[in-house]
């Protein structure tokens, strides 16, 4: 009941236990969980359970809160191109003292899904396989589309999983720019406008108060990789 009012909360932007105290005060919030008392669980109860949570109870509180969320059309990204897109981002958290990769899909709430604990420093992007893969297994065939991961997923490999055990499109971001990639692509983008197929895009993002521009380019080769990479 804990977990899932704490996963309730993170979908609805509350950072704070004292807030999360409040939130699962409130009538609503009480019906969603299913919980008749006038407060599922105070502040501090909240602290001395989020220290002992194991990955069985987190991963069937996830699943619990966000199953009928999905269900109900939650969890895809509108994209200019595409429209209402099912997409997936794969990082790193924490609960409590759990390390863990995470499965979370994006849309108009985030719906984490599922975790899979990661034993030391190297071994995150075999955690993350592993949890992709359960995942993938329990959705089924076209779970997802576009699968976005952070600066770790920079490798032949995760490129190669979506494309040929997920058949989806891998996204990556990594801050490194020495990569032979980057370069490459910063090298077209200095000469833009006047080489073809460079697109240049601007805009402002409402929602975080902040303008943008955007440079993008197609069909980049990788030694390893079956398909060309944008």
């Amino acid at each position: 009941m804990i977990v899932m009012g704490l996963i309730a909360g993170a979908a609805l932007g509350i950072e704070r236990l004292r807030q999360v105290d409040r939130f699962l005060r409130q009538p609503a919030a009480r019906r969603r969980l299913g919980r008749s008392r006038p407060r599922v669980a105070s502040d501090s109860t909240v602290v001395r359970v989020v220290g002992t949570l194991e990955e069985p109870s987190v991963r069937a509180g996830l699943r619990a809160m966000t199953g009928g969320m999905r269900g109900r059309g939650a969890g895809k990204l509108p994209l200019p191109d595409r429209g209402p897109t099912p997409v997936g981002v794969v990082e790193g958290s924490s609960v409590g003292k759990l390390l863990a990769r995470v499965f979370v899909q994006v849309g108009e709430l985030e719906l984490p899904e599922d975790l899979e604990p990661w034993e030391k420093p190297g071994t995150e992007l075999l955690a993350s396989y592993r949890l992709l893969r359960r995942v993938g297994a329990h959705r089924g065939q076209g779970w997802i589309e576009r699968l976005v991961s952070d600066g770790l997923s920079r490798t032949r490999e995760f490129f190669r999983f979506c494309r040929e055990e997920r058949g989806c499109h891998g996204v990556v971001k990594p801050d490194e720019e020495t990569l032979t990639l980057r370069e490459d692509a910063d090298g077209l983008f200095d000469a833009q406008p006047c080489l073809p197929g460079v697109e240049d895009v601007e805009g402002v993002d409402a929602q975080r108060a902040g303008a943008y521009r955007i440079w993008t380019a197609s069909g980049f080769a990788w030694e390893g990789v079956p398909s060309p990479l944008r």
